[in-house]
Order: structure tokens, then sequence, then C-alpha cells
């Protein structure tokens, strides 16, 4: 079924039945019930994949843009789908209305003012809010903080253990 918004632009209901399971879950772990972690919360789990969501509609957002390659919001200008709303209001704006924030430093445009700050942020005051304990990098965002531990000093630890010839440890969790 096809409802149009305010801004006259088409999307599809959201799916009636999706899979899901409502459940508690610990913080930092990847299976439930581990304890190691300390805190717990209640949310949602994704049957697909195991991502853990505070929030219904976000898990049902995945779902239907990671899992089910849903493009539900169509703009009406050019036929272009987009997963979110607000990624087609984006492109209205960019595209067909032109409005841009330009950066005051460069001569670099965005689509949205949230996206402009984070440039501001991080290419020109090389704002890093999260330090890896291991090293002295550091990253805007925790994900790729995260994404560094994992790939850098993960991969060093397996190193270590593989020239010991520890094999039990050489494959074990880092951190």
């Amino acid at each position: 079924m096809e409802m149009k918004n305010l801004l006259g632009v088409s999307e599809a209901s959201p799916p009636k039945k999706l899979s899901t399971s409502e459940m508690t879950v610990d913080v930092g772990s990847s299976e439930p019930g581990d304890s190691e972690s300390g805190g717990s919360f209640s949310g949602w789990l994704c049957s697909f994949c195991g991502t853990k969501f505070t929030r219904k509609y976000d898990m049902y957002r995945h779902i239907r843009g990671i899992h089910e390659h849903q493009r539900p919001y169509e703009c009406k200008l050019c036929s272009r789908q987009f997963k979110q709303r607000s990624h087609l209001n984006a492109h209205i704006k960019v595209v067909h209305e032109k409005i841009t924030f330009q950066c005051s430093y460069c001569d670099k445009k965005f689509g949205t003012k949230s996206n402009l700050k984070k440039h501001t942020r991080v290419v020109h005051f090389k704002e890093r809010a999260f330090q890896c304990s291991l090293c002295d990098a550091s990253f805007f965002q925790n994900f790729d903080h995260q994404r560094h531990v994992k790939s850098v000093h993960q991969l060093e630890r397996i190193a270590i253990h593989m020239l010991c010839n520890d094999t039990d440890n050489a494959r074990a969790r880092v951190w």
C-alpha cells in the first residue's frame, strides 16, 4: 500500500510482520546471558544477524534496509529510491532545491547542517573523542575505534601467540 507524506513523496507501508524477538541482553556482549560486561538492557534483537536495538522502530528500519533491501522512500522528481526518509529529504534539498551548507574553512558543501558540523569538528578542529588505550590512535566515532582495536590489535595478538606456538590463545577474543 502506498502512502504520501506532506512533501507528496510516496512511502511504502511498513511490513506487516517481521521476524523479531524481544529480550534482555548484556551490553557489549556478543551472546545473550554473557555477564562479562556487567550491565544489561531490555531491547530488540534482529533475528537475521543478532544486532541489538533499544528501539523497536530502529530494528524494523534495519531489517527493511539491510536484510530485505527495501527502499520504500521514492523521490517524485527523479524516481530515485532511499532506505530512510531522512536520506530522501536530504537528496531533495541538495539535488532538486540546491540547498547546501558550505564550510567556512574550505570549499566543501553538505546537504545537512549536521554533516557540516561533523565535517568541521573532524577535519578542521581535529576532534577525536575516542582514544585507543593500546596505541596513540584516536577516533571521532566509537565505531571506528572499535574497528581499529579489532583489526589492528587483534591481529597483533594473534601473531604474538602464533610466534610462541600458543595456538589455544591465538584465536581467543582479544579484549
